[in-house]
C-alpha cells in the first residue's frame, strides 16, 4: 500500500491551448472554479514558448487532429515539456487517437464530454504520474542532484562547492546552485528540470558530467534514445535562457555527445 502522497502530487497548474478565445475563457473559468491554477495560450507555438518559461502540471490542447500542422506542433510541444498532455478534439477517428497516444500524449478526449469528466481526467493522470515517480524514487527532481549517491558523480553536498556566492561570467549564484541571478540582480526563471541540470553542473563544475549520469539523475533512468532527445532539448533551453539573461554564448558545452560541462571557471564572490 502506497503511503499518502499529497506532497508528491504536482501542483495543479493547467495551461489551456486553443485558438478560440471564447473556448479558452469558458474552460479557464470552469477550472478556476474547481481550484485549478489556469493560464491560456492561443496556439501550440505559444504553448511551446510558455512551457520554457514556467512549469505546468497539465496542458489541455484543443485541436483539430486531422490537421497535419497541428500534429507536428503537438510533437514539438511534447519534446520541450514533461507535463501531462491531454488532447481534446471533435475528431473521433481511431487513427488520429492512436497517433496522438504514440506521440506520448497522456490522454485523449472526444468532445462533447461531460463537465465533470475533464477535472476527473486531470486528477487521474496526476495521480498516475505521482505514483510512477514515487515508485521510481523521484521525490523531487530539484533534489535529485543531492540525494542519490548511487552513480559515479559527485552528488552530495560534501563534494559540492562550499556555501557562499560563486560566479560565472554574467551570473551569480549560491554554492549549490539553488539561487541564480544575473550580476545586476535579476532572477533567472528556470523550470524544475532546468534548475536540476544547472545544479548538477555546478556540483560537478570541475569535471564533465556524462550524458548517462545526467540521464540517471534528471530522468531517473538510463540514457535511452528518448531521454537523450529530452536532454538535448533541456540543454538547448537552459543555454538559451543563460544567453538571454547573462549575454554569454555556449556557457554549457558538449564533448562529442559524451557529456556536458561549464565553459568557464567558477569564481568566489567577495
Amino acid at each position: 500500500m502506497l503511503r499518502t502522497m499529497p506532497e508528491m502530487l504536482l501542483e495543479q497548474r493547467v495551461l489551456i491551448v486553443d485558438e478560440q478565445k471564447e473556448v479558452n475563457s469558458e474552460m479557464e473559468a470552469f477550472l478556476l472554479n474547481r481550484g485549478f491554477l489556469v493560464q491560456a495560450a492561443g496556439d501550440l507555438s505559444r504553448a511551446s514558448r510558455a512551457v520554457m518559461d514556467d512549469d505546468y502540471s497539465t496542458i489541455i490542447v484543443n485541436i483539430d487532429t486531422s490537421r497535419t500542422n497541428s500534429l507536428r506542433q503537438l510533437r514539438e510541444l511534447r519534446e520541450v515539456t514533461d507535463a501531462i498532455i491531454i488532447v481534446s478534439t471533435h475528431n473521433p477517428d481511431e487513427y488520429d487517437r492512436v497517433l496522438c497516444l504514440e506521440m506520448a500524449v497522456d490522454d485523449y478526449l472526444v468532445r462533447p464530454y461531460s463537465a465533470r469528466e475533464l477535472p476527473a481526467r486531470i486528477h487521474a493522470n496526476a495521480r498516475r504520474y505521482a505514483q510512477a515517480m514515487y515508485l521510481k524514487g523521484n521525490k523531487d527532481p530539484l533534489s535529485a542532484a543531492q540525494t542519490d549517491d548511487s552513480y559515479n558523480v559527485a552528488l552530495n553536498l560534501a563534494n559540492a562547492p562550499r556555501p557562499g556566492k560563486l560566479s560565472l561570467p554574467g551570473l551569480v549564484f549560491s554554492g549549490d546552485g539553488t539561487d541564480l541571478t544575473t550580476t545586476d540582480g535579476r532572477e533567472i526563471p528556470l523550470t524544475k528540470l532546468e534548475h536540476a541540470l544547472f545544479r548538477l553542473l555546478v556540483v560537478n563544475s570541475d569535471r564533465e558530467v556524462t550524458v548517462e549520469d545526467i540521464s540517471r539523475q534528471i530522468y531517473r533512468g538510463p540514457c535511452t534514445d528518448g531521454n537523450r532527445s529530452k536532454l538535448t532539448m533541456l540543454v538547448h533551453r537552459l543555454r538559451n535562457k543563460l544567453k538571454k539573461y547573462a549575454l554569454r554564448e555556449r556557457l554549457i558545452v558538449c564533448s562529442h555527445n559524451k557529456g556536458y560541462r561549464f565553459n568557464a571557471t567558477l569564481e568566489k564572490v567577495a
